[in-house]
């Protein structure tokens, strides 16, 4: 029995049941989702039939470039990496070890949360609270005083291995994790050793503040900051915010929990715009928490301007990378950088909004972004 999530959500949708529910509730009929299915997978979208009802690109609402827009998790990818081409110096490695990325952000004197242990089997982490082993894991666990905790793997993410963790049995026989399950302490060590050996985190498990609590409830709910390197330096791109569905420990999809919400931040005001729990044809808009039950469309995000300043003064770490995605943990004393994502989805916005960018903005934001691209190549063409 696994107790920490180990395998990515496989969205499990019945391409025929789609095609009939997306038949019967917008008239759609099944002939023009084949050829738009076939539209998507052949064009610069690269969509797969399960992205094309993921994302509603059958909504008739919406225009045929609007479809063409779309992201799949293929563009996505392929968007990212010509804005940062590994030629021209990308090292997203670094920004994948979360450990390494800590320590990093940590020196630079940027703000993130107190790491209490590292664990890897090979020791990549030096030795200031270093664990290699899962006898390491258990004395750690035991020997802390600092609970509640939360824990993920330095490498992975939607959700893999994130657990938060609330108290230690009085015996040391076992731990309590956030959704109130109590498990073996030395099995969730050594299922830590087996399944993450190039990586495992222990840090503090950060107090959200009050206003962010409000809404997401206690479980963190991250606010996404993309920015992008332009001849200016760098620029705020967009802003979402990710909400833990009902029964979860963090904002990743979870076993048993309800569906994860993405909202679109609205960079003027600072408040959600649209929302949505869930893919786009078996989830819901998200007006209200389904956690709290609190307001989520129209509300303030609080200390938005703060969470913004922070990623594009943090972006100057990484100089190579034209585009970088800050998922912040909103404090009461300021937001602290919880990760930095070389590949950040873009498909959060199409979540929130159900239609792909169209912020002229944000579009006129990417073309600085995409100019500076190309100076930097022409710039190493010219050196040689």
């Amino acid at each position: 029995m696994s107790f920490l999530k180990l395998e990515p959500d496989h969205a499990a949708i019945d391409i025929g049941k789609a095609m009939a529910i997306v038949e019967r509730r917008h008239g759609v009929g099944r002939y023009t989702q084949l050829r738009e299915i076939a539209a998507g997978a052949l064009g610069r979208s690269k969509l797969t039939p399960t992205e094309y009802y993921q994302y509603g690109v059958f909504r008739p609402d919406l225009t045929r470039q609007q479809k063409a827009g779309f992201f799949s998790d293929r563009s996505n990818a392929a968007f990212n990496r010509d804005l940062s081409p590994p030629e021209l110096g990308a090292v997203p490695g670094v920004m994948r070890d979360k450990g390494l990325c800590g320590i990093l952000l940590r020196g630079y004197g940027y703000p993130v949360p107190k790491t209490l242990a590292l664990f890897s089997v090979d020791g990549r982490y030096g030795r200031r609270n270093a664990l290699s082993s899962a006898k390491d894991i258990v004395d750690f666990l035991r020997a802390t005083d600092t609970w509640p905790m939360f824990c993920k793997p330095t490498s992975a993410g939607q959700g893999i291995g994130a657990a938060s963790l609330t108290e230690l049995s009085p015996d040391g026989a076992k731990i309590t994790f956030g959704d109130d399950r109590v498990v073996p302490i030395d099995d969730f060590a050594r299922e830590i050793e087996k399944n993450f050996p190039r990586g495992f985190a222990f840090q503090e498990l950060c107090q959200q503040d009050p206003a962010i609590e409000a809404v997401t409830g206690p479980a963190v709910g991250v606010v996404r900051i993309t920015t992008v390197l332009t001849m200016d330096g760098p620029e705020f791109l967009y802003g979402t915010w990710k909400f833990p569905g009902v029964g979860a420990m963090s904002d990743g999809v979870q076993a048993g929990a309800g569906p994860t919400g993405m909202g679109y931040i609205d960079p003027e005001t600072a408040r959600i715009t649209a929302a949505h729990f869930g893919d786009r044809i078996s989830g819901e808009d998200g007006a209200v928490s389904p956690v709290t039950g609190a307001a989520i469309v129209g509300t303030e995000v609080a200390r938005f301007k703060d969470c913004v300043a922070l990623g594009v003064d943090a972006h100057s770490v990484f100089p190579t990378h034209g585009i970088v995605g800050w998922d912040m943990i909103v404090t009461a004393n300021g937001p602290l950088i919880g990760e930095a994502n070389p590949n950040p989805f873009h498909m959060v916005v199409q979540r929130s909004l159900g239609r792909p960018w169209d912020d002229p903005d944000l579009l006129a934001t990417l073309e600085k972004a995409k100019a500076h691209r190309d100076w930097r190549r022409a710039e190493a063409k010219r050196l040689g």
